[in-house]
């Protein structure tokens, strides 16, 4: 009888309702994995409390409507696009969980019936049985925690796939034994077919019918595990919590768009926004539904004799699937406005930008410290290229934003006297740039090491490590040292600026020296600091232990109200329904005051992030680009981003949106650009920018943004306007990069192209989301 062929076999199995149905709902789960990304009308990333929609402006969450067919979440960010671009991520998890299952199952199952009875059998046999003793969700949940949660998405592979393998190394087992014993199977041993041979060209072809179903049943059992997981709260990626006040309850928003996190994020706000928690949980219930209607489809089949795909057949019908939705991808992938925002960031030109930082590093301007004629003349240029470009000034037709700001200098650089030794800046020892301290002198006392209990003493303020504290008569009047690692050393002494009242400003100086300069102090005094810190470690409360040392420290730094100014240029987004909703891109211009001689240039920090900015503003207006969302360029001088968030341009009230992205130190260092965020969802959105733009990336680090660092805003009365989140781009930077040796002559053309394409692509994405 002729062999029936694929497409034919197919056609019979179809008559069944369950296989129809499956197929089709699994067809579409696999063009949703391709494509999701693709086919959301929104970026999920991208919040928008206040939005225009149907000619009202709402404020998030926004109940399903004619814009938002399933609502949105509390951060304004569609649930439709939330799902489709979590469909790729949460079946990407179930499908490679499941194929890893298949195949340990298979392997162990096929070895085990091959050789019954013996050492392996028995081995395989009693590890399926204490498996199967722990609930499937428990045995994932320790699996995820042995692995880490932190790795991401293969902690929950392997999680997924270490779970069920069992059943289906049982099936296996049972169907090799049963085929072993078979007359063809012996005949292959007879003309000396070795075992792997048999098994792969005798047996496991009779199993391919068998695997396939299993394939389909696993995939539903996979997503089906995953969503229990999220909704006790564990899934994929973390999540911003927002906190609830008397109208509304408090909700936690996911980083990933996978659907676990979707539910495990709302479940508990059914009753107020039962949308939330539906969508997710549909999504979940159709695609295991799709699954196991085409594996039960496909069981029937293989019972009735009517459907018994070889291996070969199977893999022709996967390579042409493969085939068509690569292609369809790959249409995508080089169609679309990503590849448009590509073409048009690759003619960045660098030269321009060189040109910027020759102009802001030339040493006859005299520096660029905030209050001098140097800042002033760096202020008109950027003004005269916002204006040249046709930037939108201020209301006042300005594009400078004048403000006060308390501007300090070092008059005696710090020096350490410890047991006849003087250590300075060179050494190790500089003044904390977080603090302002208007005094000068010197301090001499005995020195104790202390550590606190964050726990126990949460508002007491101690930098990671501990720190040296020196005593003077009066226990208010502590000057502290605070040990941080010798990267972490500040480049450069500075006194740092602030807005407020000068009330503000401390008496005694706070200090940082580098960790290698605290151990050969210590050990010098017959101590030892990690002894110290381990000590501190064992402590429940706070730790304070005398060391039998004095300290003598020499300081000086003052202070004087000056003129600050923010120059800001703007474009205003073509979507009114997110008028609300801006970009703000920030670069410092000022720098340091001259110490002893030396002018602060500041070729890396931050001239660069400035030329990267004005080039991205040529190139948008060269290309015509126009954003939807309204972008704000501002360059800012000392402490202007702290005051930009007191009276920021454009304010309809404090529900405004400003998602904020800080350019910092761009032409020196590592290959690799640098990413900080205040929030999970910005770095992804520029990891994909840069995958485009074929740029190496790094993250980690703190950083003090400047919508965050308003611990002293009660005290002062001030008020910030507005939600902000942010990222700062940046590169780790030189030995050069930020010290008064930080000319143009050290840094890297390349890298500044580099990072300019990257983030032309990045804020076009962005900015038309």
């Amino acid at each position: 009888m002729k062999e029936k062929s694929l497409l034919r076999r197919m056609a019979e199995a179809a008559q069944d309702p369950s296989f129809i149905i499956g197929g089709i709902i699994v067809a579409l789960l696999v063009l949703l994995a391709v494509l999701g990304p693709e086919l959301a009308p929104y970026n999920p990333y991208i919040r928008s409390e206040l939005q225009m929609v149907e000619g009202v402006m709402k404020k998030a969450p926004i109940d399903p409507c004619a814009t938002y067919p399933l609502g949105t979440n509390p951060y304004g960010v569609d649930m439709v696009s939330l799902l489709l671009y979590g469909a790729q991520m949460t079946l990407m998890i179930a499908l490679s969980a499941t194929i890893i299952r298949v195949m340990l199952g298979l392997i162990l199952g096929a070895l085990a019936g091959w050789f019954p009875g013996t050492l392996l059998d028995r081995i395989v046999i009693g590890l399926i049985e204490f498996l199967a003793a722990i609930p499937s969700i428990i045995l994932a949940i320790i699996v995820l925690l042995a692995v880490g949660i932190r790795s991401g998405q293969l902690a929950f592979i392997i999680a997924l796939s270490l779970v069920g393998w069992g059943e289906i190394a049982q099936i296996i087992r049972s169907h090799v034994i049963s085929i072993r014993n078979e007359e063809y199977i012996q005949a292959a041993k007879a003309v000396g077919l070795t075992t792997m041979e048999t098994l792969s060209r005798h047996v496991l072809p009779n199993l391919t019918a068998t695997i396939v179903t299993m394939t389909a049943l696993e995939a539903g059992s996979a997503l089906l595990l995953l969503s229990e997981i999220g909704l006790i709260g564990i899934y994929l990626g973390g999540g911003t919590f927002i906190p609830g006040d008397a109208g509304t309850a408090s909700i936690t928003i996911p980083e990933i768009p996978e659907w676990g996190a979707l539910i495990g994020t709302n479940w508990r706000y059914f009753q107020a926004r039962p949308w939330l928690t539906l969508s997710p949980a549909v999504a979940f219930f159709v695609s295991i539904l799709g699954f196991n209607l085409f594996g039960y489809g496909m069981q029937k089949f293989i019972r009735k004799g009517r459907f018994y795909p070889s291996g070969v057949s199977v893999f022709r019908f996967l390579l042409a699937v493969f085939v068509v939705l690569f292609g369809i991808q790959y249409t995508f992938a080089h169609t679309g406005p990503e590849t448009e925002y590509k073409h048009k960031s690759e003619q960045f030109d660098v030269t321009r930008a060189w040109t910027d930082i020759a102009y802001l590093t030339n040493e006859s301007n005299g520096g660029r410290t905030t209050g001098t004629p140097g800042a002033l003349l760096a202020a008109n240029y950027i003004e005269a290229q916002f204006e040249e470009q046709g930037l939108t000034p201020l209301m006042t037709g300005s594009y400078q934003q004048l403000y006060r700001v308390s501007q300090g200098s070092i008059s005696t650089v710090p020096e350490l006297h410890v047991g006849g030794s003087v250590y300075s800046f060179e050494d190790g020892v500089a003044f904390d740039p977080s603090v302002p301290v208007n005094s000068h002198g010197s301090v001499e006392a005995d020195t104790a090491y202390f550590i606190h209990n964050p726990q126990e003493y949460p508002n007491y303020y101690v930098m990671p490590g501990g720190s040296l504290l020196i005593f003077s008569d009066t226990p208010y009047e502590t000057s502290r040292m605070l040990i941080v690692d010798d990267e972490e050393f500040p480049g450069y002494q500075y006194a740092p600026g602030f807005i407020g009242p000068a009330a503000f400003m401390g008496s005694w100086p706070q200090f940082v020296i580098k960790r290698s300069l605290a151990e050969e102090i210590l050990q010098q005094q017959g101590y030892s600091l990690e002894e110290l810190e381990r000590e501190g470690e064992e402590s429940e409360r706070r730790f304070m232990k005398q060391l039998d040392f004095p300290m003598e420290i020499f300081f000086g730094m003052e202070y004087e109200y000056v003129l600050g100014s923010n120059v800001i240029g703007y474009i205003p987004g073509s979507d009114a329904r997110i008028q609300t909703n801006r970009i703000l891109v920030v670069a410092d211009y000022t720098g340091p005051a001259a110490l002893e001689g030396d002018i602060y240039t500041g070729a890396d920090n931050n001239a660069s992030g400035v030329a990267v900015m004005l080039e991205v503003i040529r190139l948008w207006n060269e290309q015509d680009f126009t954003p939807k969302r309204t972008v704000v360029f501002m360059a800012t001088s000392e402490a202007g981003g702290e005051f930009f968030t007191q009276e920021p341009i454009l304010t309809a009230g404090e529900n405004d949106d400003w998602t904020v992205v800080i350019l910092e130190g761009l032409a020196a260092g590592t290959p690799e650009l640098n990413i900080i965020q205040s929030d999970g969802n910005l770095a992804r959105m520029f990891a994909d920018s840069a995958k485009k733009m074929k740029v190496k990336l790094d993250s980690g680090g703190e950083y003090d943004f400047f919508f965050l660092s308003s611990d002293n805003e009660e005290s002062w009365g001030l008020t910030t306007l507005g939600n902000y989140v942010g990222m700062v781009i940046s590169r780790p930077g030189d030995e050069l990069s930020g010290g008064p040796q930080d000319f143009r002559d050290h840094l890297n053309p390349t890298y500044l192209e580099e990072a300019g394409k990257v983030i032309s692509h990045f804020l076009m994405m962005l900015s038309s989301s």
